[in-house]
Protein backbone atom coordinates (compact mmCIF):
# COMPACT_ATOMS: atom_id res chain seq x y z
CA UNK A 1 0.00 0.00 0.00
CA UNK A 2 1.31 3.38 -0.76
CA UNK A 3 1.74 6.22 1.73
CA UNK A 4 -1.32 8.50 -0.07
CA UNK A 5 -3.89 5.55 -0.24
CA UNK A 6 -2.72 4.85 3.37
CA UNK A 7 -3.11 8.78 4.69
CA UNK A 8 -6.92 8.67 3.11
CA UNK A 9 -7.48 5.22 4.73
CA UNK A 10 -6.70 7.06 7.90
CA UNK A 11 -8.74 10.32 7.24
CA UNK A 12 -11.71 8.00 6.33
CA UNK A 13 -11.38 6.39 9.66
CA UNK A 14 -11.07 9.61 11.29
CA UNK A 15 -14.50 11.33 9.78
CA UNK A 16 -16.25 8.08 10.28
CA UNK A 17 -14.91 7.99 14.02
CA UNK A 18 -15.93 11.81 14.70
CA UNK A 19 -12.39 12.86 15.25
CA UNK A 20 -10.77 16.03 14.07
CA UNK A 21 -7.55 16.55 12.49
CA UNK A 22 -6.77 19.07 15.11
CA UNK A 23 -7.71 16.77 17.62
CA UNK A 24 -5.40 13.86 16.50
CA UNK A 25 -2.94 17.10 16.16
CA UNK A 26 -3.40 17.74 19.86
CA UNK A 27 -3.19 14.18 20.76
CA UNK A 28 -0.01 13.56 19.03
CA UNK A 29 1.67 16.75 20.53
CA UNK A 30 0.88 15.50 24.04
CA UNK A 31 1.64 12.10 23.91
CA UNK A 32 5.63 13.53 22.51
CA UNK A 33 5.63 16.09 25.30
CA UNK A 34 5.55 18.99 22.80
CA UNK A 35 4.15 22.82 23.66
CA UNK A 36 2.06 23.58 20.35
CA UNK A 37 2.63 27.13 21.22
CA UNK A 38 6.30 27.14 20.90
CA UNK A 39 7.28 23.53 19.65
CA UNK A 40 9.47 22.81 22.72
CA UNK A 41 11.60 19.64 22.12
CA UNK A 42 9.86 16.96 24.68
CA UNK A 43 11.19 17.36 28.27
CA UNK A 44 14.10 15.04 29.50
CA UNK A 45 13.04 12.79 32.43
CA UNK A 46 15.21 15.15 34.65
CA UNK A 47 13.20 18.17 33.48
CA UNK A 48 9.97 16.75 34.45
CA UNK A 49 11.47 15.72 37.90
CA UNK A 50 13.05 19.22 38.46
CA UNK A 51 9.44 20.78 37.75
CA UNK A 52 7.70 18.33 39.49
CA UNK A 53 9.95 18.47 43.15
CA UNK A 54 9.52 22.78 42.66
CA UNK A 55 5.54 22.66 42.18
CA UNK A 56 5.61 19.54 44.82
CA UNK A 57 7.78 22.14 47.11
CA UNK A 58 5.39 25.26 46.60
CA UNK A 59 2.51 23.17 46.82
CA UNK A 60 3.19 21.00 50.86
CA UNK A 61 5.26 24.45 51.88
CA UNK A 62 7.81 21.67 52.36
CA UNK A 63 11.58 22.72 52.39
CA UNK A 64 14.55 20.88 50.60
CA UNK A 65 15.87 19.49 53.96
CA UNK A 66 12.16 18.45 54.43
CA UNK A 67 11.83 16.73 51.11
CA UNK A 68 15.31 15.22 51.89
CA UNK A 69 14.63 13.85 54.56
CA UNK A 70 11.58 11.89 53.19
CA UNK A 71 13.54 10.60 50.21
CA UNK A 72 16.48 9.95 52.56
CA UNK A 73 19.31 12.53 51.44
CA UNK A 74 20.50 15.85 51.99
CA UNK A 75 18.77 19.47 51.31
CA UNK A 76 21.37 20.17 49.09
CA UNK A 77 21.00 16.99 46.88
CA UNK A 78 17.16 18.20 46.43
CA UNK A 79 17.70 21.46 45.91
CA UNK A 80 20.41 20.55 43.18
CA UNK A 81 17.54 18.37 41.44
CA UNK A 82 14.46 20.67 41.46
CA UNK A 83 16.97 23.60 39.90
CA UNK A 84 17.69 20.68 37.03
CA UNK A 85 21.95 21.17 38.23
CA UNK A 86 22.41 17.42 39.09
CA UNK A 87 20.34 13.96 38.31
CA UNK A 88 19.25 11.72 40.96
CA UNK A 89 20.64 8.23 40.96
CA UNK A 90 18.10 5.81 39.70
CA UNK A 91 18.02 4.19 43.70
CA UNK A 92 16.78 8.58 44.10
CA UNK A 93 14.97 8.88 41.42
CA UNK A 94 12.65 5.70 42.53
CA UNK A 95 12.68 7.77 45.61
CA UNK A 96 11.33 11.22 44.28
CA UNK A 97 8.74 9.16 42.28
CA UNK A 98 6.84 7.37 44.71
CA UNK A 99 7.13 10.24 47.19
CA UNK A 100 5.54 12.41 44.45
CA UNK A 101 2.76 10.13 43.38
CA UNK A 102 2.11 10.13 46.85
CA UNK A 103 1.81 14.13 47.03
CA UNK A 104 -0.22 13.40 44.30
CA UNK A 105 -2.73 11.04 45.86
CA UNK A 106 -2.81 13.13 49.16
CA UNK A 107 -3.69 16.38 47.20
CA UNK A 108 -5.49 15.59 44.49
CA UNK A 109 -2.96 17.54 41.79
CA UNK A 110 -1.15 16.49 38.87
CA UNK A 111 2.90 16.81 39.42
CA UNK A 112 4.15 14.34 36.70
CA UNK A 113 2.81 13.37 33.44
CA UNK A 114 -0.03 10.55 33.62
CA UNK A 115 2.66 8.34 31.77
CA UNK A 116 5.44 8.99 33.31
CA UNK A 117 6.29 5.78 35.10
CA UNK A 118 9.51 4.94 36.66
CA UNK A 119 10.79 1.24 36.93
CA UNK A 120 12.29 -0.62 39.83
CA UNK A 121 15.97 0.99 38.13
CA UNK A 122 14.83 4.60 38.31
CA UNK A 123 14.42 4.51 35.10
CA UNK A 124 11.59 6.00 33.18
CA UNK A 125 8.99 3.02 32.05
CA UNK A 126 7.05 3.99 29.04
CA UNK A 127 3.45 2.38 29.78
CA UNK A 128 1.08 2.57 27.09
Amino acid sequence: MDRKKALDIIVTIMQEAGISAESLIDHVIEYQGKDKKNNDPPKTDTEILSEALAEAKEITGLEDQDIGQIVGVTGGAVGHWRRGRTRPSSQNRRRIYEWLRSVEGALAVRLLPVDFHVNENGDRAHVH
